[in-house]
């Protein structure tokens, strides 16, 4: 278990980091991996409305953000900018990106190793894009669409980058993916990815969730835009009440995919504890994401000396 700890990846959930000043505050924390975006290859407002609730007892949280983030032009003004900080402090800064088609996933990745990253995390998991009432496909369930996304990906990365800047182009290639339950999907998903990709993070939100707040009132209460005049209140669900369901689907997964495919767990992880279980379910590194957005860099000091303290036992 010490060793795992000393390799261990450790840095927020895409989402909770989009600016060079918040990079540069991440960087005063013991996280070794920044992730900056979501990004778009156009510019998104997200969608309106009440679009994040954290609840303050039982530690869940429901967003449909709806991807806001300025672009990717934008980004290329910014990335290097980010990339510089994060090095100067002894952090990878990595970007994930959401596209729309397989072809704009491969453009970002270029972009975006173009302006220095360590890597890049396809984010095929998303379930907050909306227009009207109807929901984006989440990439991720579709294993056939998984592998199109991916091989787009190396092949314009490994014809810009291959054998110059990286070794092996596949080690800073990530994938993220949505929680499932079903165990042939499961197989079929991991089937798709096996010789694709040598990371995965598991997993993003639970889709279409709704919850209450405190006061009894929905959790969440947005539309897509101005021109959505129907009100929803579905959106992913993060935090403390998937930690249990999740370890479940990394336990599976990491059987699935064997030792070859190194597996960051992201889900519910407020403690060193929580950590731990995620370590002995076959991850090799964490994101946080509900728990850093609520408690900022501290949340990464009490995991790491709680880990310390636990692996010393």
């Amino acid at each position: 278990m010490k060793n795992d700890l000393e390799r261990m990846s450790i840095g927020n959930g895409a989402g909770s980091i989009k600016y060079p000043d918040q990079v540069a505050r991440a960087c005063k924390s013991p996280m070794s991996r920044i992730m900056v975006g979501s990004i778009t290859l156009l510019p998104r407002d997200g969608n309106i409305g009440d679009v994040y609730y954290f609840h303050p007892q039982n530690f869940w949280s429901l967003n449909s953000l709806g991807l806001p983030n300025p672009g990717m032009e934008a980004y290329k003004k910014l990335l290097p900018e980010m990339v510089c900080v994060a090095h100067g402090a002894g952090k990878e800064l990595w970007t994930s990106v959401a596209g729309f088609s397989p072809a704009e996933y491969a453009q970002m990745a270029v972009d975006c190793f173009g302006c220095g990253v360590d890597g890049v995390e396809l984010n095929l998991s998303c379930p907050n894009v909306w227009k009207g009432d109807e929901r984006k496909e989440i990439p991720s369930l579709n294993p056939e669409l998984i592998r199109e996304i991916v091989n787009t990906v190396h092949s314009l990365t490994y014809d810009k980058f291959g054998g110059v800047r990286f070794e092996s182009i596949e080690n800073s290639i990530t994938i993220k993916l949505s929680p499932v339950e079903d165990d042939s999907r499961q197989e079929e998903i991991a089937e798709a990815i096996l010789d694709t990709v040598e990371e995965v993070t598991l997993s993003n939100t639970v889709p279409d969730v709704q919850g209450l707040r405190v006061d009894g009132k929905p959790a969440l209460a947005f539309r897509s835009d101005d021109a959505d005049h129907h009100i929803k209140h579905r959106g992913g669900l993060a935090g403390a009440a998937v930690l249990k369901p999740n370890l479940v689907f990394v336990s599976r997964m990491k059987q699935l995919l064997g030792e070859d495919i190194s597996v960051i767990a992201c889900g519910g992880i407020f403690t060193g504890a929580d950590a731990v279980r995620y370590i002995e379910a076959g991850a090799c590194g964490i994101q946080c994401t509900t728990s850093y957005l609520e408690f900022k860099e501290q949340i990464f000091v009490d995991i790491l000396m709680q880990l310390s303290d636990l692996v010393s036992v």
